[in-house]
């Protein structure tokens, strides 16, 4: 029997979402590099929203250059997300541009990321790390269905509501593959995500000096495995500036990273977490595999 928590009540899909065409700014409720993310109002409607929105600067400088950059990737974002409806994926509900902002229109998810429940309460017990698991399980397997590739599936991208049903979000660094299961190419400069969930792939592509690199929806198992191994520790396990050294270790000893002595895994979990951790990736399960293994199932 799944430990997925039962779905909320269904929202209208996106074919069926009206433009939004008047809203009201509320409190800043995030910031990134390029841009902010802001509480909103549709005012026709009342509907509670996220606006990521990113100024746009016309003073032809570096600054400009960049933040053009940032209104491009909110428009990718978007792109691909638009079409989304999954009750484990955070959904797009519109894109405008005026002359002095980019803003996306997202639906806002009142709870903490998973990274912030960590913080605040430490390690969870293993039945629920099961559970969000397999909430993260059901949003990767749509989401590679789709032919979307995450590319940064971590704790702080993984959002809590308030009734504990996971939603996937922040899409940056997402991409859309010709063919899910080929290595797609691409060169470093299009290599995305966060240090500790590069995959050995990578890591031996580049300490071979190659140009360009292949890879799949595989890279997402292998960040599910961090995902799920800092559930159980209930906190990072890595700090970033020891994170990519131990990865390059991993690789050269062909050996999943070390875990901690004081990170105890049961053996579901511990198979489950090696999995993940394949070193090919052709090796390590898809989502859909890994759903109905028994650490999720049981």
């Amino acid at each position: 029997m799944s430990n997925t928590l039962s779905e909320p009540p269904p929202s209208p899909s996106p074919s069926q979402q009206k433009p939004i065409s008047k809203w009201l700014r509320g409190a800043l409720i995030g910031k990134g590099t390029h841009g902010c993310v802001y509480l909103g109002m549709d005012s026709t409607t009342g509907e509670i929203l996220a606006v990521k929105q990113v100024e746009i600067h016309r003073n032809g400088g570096r600054d400009d250059s960049m933040q053009t950059s940032a209104v491009e990737i909110l428009k990718l974002q978007c792109d691909i997300l638009k079409d989304l409806d999954h009750p484990n994926i955070v959904k797009c509900l519109g894109f405008e541009q005026t002359s002095d902002f980019a803003n996306m229109f997202m639906e806002y998810v009142a709870g903490p990321s998973l990274a912030e429940l960590l913080r605040e309460y430490g390690k969870f017990e293993d039945g629920l790390v099961r559970t969000f698991t397999g909430q993260v399980l059901e949003g990767l397997e749509y989401l590679h269905d789709k032919g979307i590739i995450h590319r940064d599936l971590k704790t702080d991208n993984l959002l809590i509501g308030p009734s504990g049903h996971i939603k996937i979000c922040d899409f940056k660094c997402a991409m859309k593959a010709n063919d899910i299961h080929v290595n797609d190419i691409l060169s470093r400069a299009e290599m995305q995500g966060s240090v500790f969930w590069t995959t050995p792939e990578v890591i031996q592509a580049e300490s071979d000096g190659a140009h360009q690199i292949g890879y799949n929806e595989k890279v997402d198992i292998w960040s599910l495995g961090f995902v799920v191994l800092d559930m159980l520790a209930g906190r990072r396990l890595w700090h970033e500036a020891d994170g990519i050294g131990l990865l390059v270790q991993s690789v050269k000893r062909q050996y999943f990273p070390l875990i901690p002595n004081d990170v105890v895994l049961s053996p579901g979990a511990d198979d489950f977490i090696r999995k993940c951790f394949a070193m090919k990736p052709d090796e390590r399960p898809s989502a859909s595999d890994l759903r109905k293994h028994p650490y999720v199932e049981s």
